[in-house]
């Protein structure tokens, strides 16, 4: 018998001591880690915790490493993912100038509109779309072009008393018409309107709101355009010319800043007021400090007459609202015509008559002076001598 080298003799006993040593390990069910992927590097620290971003990149989380060492487990707490916000909120992506597409507001082209509310927090920004909406509304004025096209309307309510600025942004292919509606949604009272930047043009109003006041938007198209657009309401607290409300620094305010309605952007009276036209008159007040306007009847027409003339002439009629106890002082200034001035209880229209004064001629003069109560409201009528019409100034004051 042949003795076997003993080089050989230690390489066979080394293979047979390993096939021992692997036979058991099979036995004793002896694996990866990490099963099917044996011998791949961890990719995290099983246990560990590491900072994430939530569904949405709005809130901050955790995520923990599985026992594998190869994934990790969701985000938490990312309460705020599939809660979203009833509010069509949407921030602008700054790097396009448009909102984010990815959010869907409710939109609404019936009475009452969509409601958000008014914040002095932060800007609400809207992102819209009149496309698949109707025509259902028109605007007045320049927003009530021929062929308006679809609607979109908004229902905005401020907690406090201030001023909202309305900034609509229109995209490619909207002739956008925005304008503001008070009280009645379907109404006529248009409390501002913006029309004027043409095609893909921006379009802005501000307008004032009262503490638990609605006011309603209106997102419409010039010559039936539609499309996307993205609406902008900066809320600021605080009494403005334009919110309904005389201040003490207003002689008027029929609650917006349009022209043409009698009063103007800075609350004062306009030389031509509509509403002076006839009974109840344009409005004015008188605080603590004398006011003064102008006025003129060259366009009026022959409404009312007194004791002491205005058979035949044109007049115009102020309801003057005392804010305080006195007596009211009322004198025409800087007239072009012969004057004759008068002053009613209340109705105005068929009020006692308190004064009248008819002793100048031309260039004003003619004064009246009428006791009043805090909160009194009197008619001061400016009339003309036989025929005669004009413009004129009036001073106010109480004392």
């Amino acid at each position: 018998m042949n003795r076997i080298p003993q080089p050989v003799a230690r390489a066979l006993t080394l293979a047979l001591l390993l096939s021992v040593v692997l036979l058991a390990a099979i036995a004793n069910g002896c694996e990866s880690s990490n099963p099917g992927h044996a011998g791949a590097a961890r990719l995290c620290t099983p246990g560990a915790n590491v900072f994430c971003k939530c569904v949405g990149g709005q809130e901050d989380g955790t995520k923990v490493c599985l026992d594998s060492g190869q994934a990790f487990g969701p985000c938490e707490p990312c309460l705020g993912v599939g809660q979203q916000d009833t509010e069509p909120r949407v921030e602008p992506d700054t790097s396009t100038g448009q909102p984010d597409a990815a959010v869907t507001p409710e939109m609404s082209d019936k009475c009452p509109g969509a409601t958000a509310p008014l914040s002095a927090a932060q800007p609400l920004v809207l992102y819209g779309d009149t496309g698949p909406l109707k025509s259902n509304y028109n605007g007045t004025g320049a927003c009530g072009a021929a062929g308006q096209g679809k609607d979109a309307v908004h229902a905005f309510t401020a907690d406090t008393r201030g001023r909202a600025t309305l900034e609509l942004k229109p995209g490619s292919g909207l002739d956008a018409s925005l304008y503001v509606r008070r009280g009645n949604c379907e109404g006529t009272d248009q409390g501002g309107c913006s029309e004027s930047a043409g095609a893909g043009g921006s379009e802005s109003i501000k307008v004032a709101v009262n503490a638990g006041e609605t006011v309603f938007v209106f997102v419409d198209g010039k010559d039936g355009s539609s499309g996307t657009y993205t609406l902008t309401a900066t809320f600021e607290e605080g009494s403005a010319c334009g919110d309904g409300l005389a201040d003490p620094d207003e002689i008027c305010d029929d609650g917006n800043e349009a022209a043409g309605d009698g009063c103007d952007a800075k609350c004062e009276p306009e030389l031509k007021s509509p509403k002076a036209k006839t009974c109840p008159g344009q409005q004015v007040h008188v605080w603590t400090e004398p006011i003064e306007f102008a006025g003129s009847t060259a366009t009026f027409a022959n409404g009312s007459k007194s004791t002491c003339g205005g058979t035949s002439a044109r007049d115009a009629v102020y309801a003057v609202v005392a804010h305080r106890g006195g007596t009211l002082h009322v004198e025409t200034l800087n007239a072009t015509f012969d004057i004759v001035m008068y002053a009613r209880a209340t109705p105005c229209a068929t009020g006692k008559e308190l004064a009248c004064s008819s002793i100048y001629k031309g260039q004003g003069g003619e004064k009246l002076d009428i006791p009043v109560a805090n909160g009194d409201t009197v008619y001061v009528i400016v009339d003309g001598f036989k025929t005669e019409a004009g413009d004129f100034a009036l001073s106010m004051a109480i004392d």
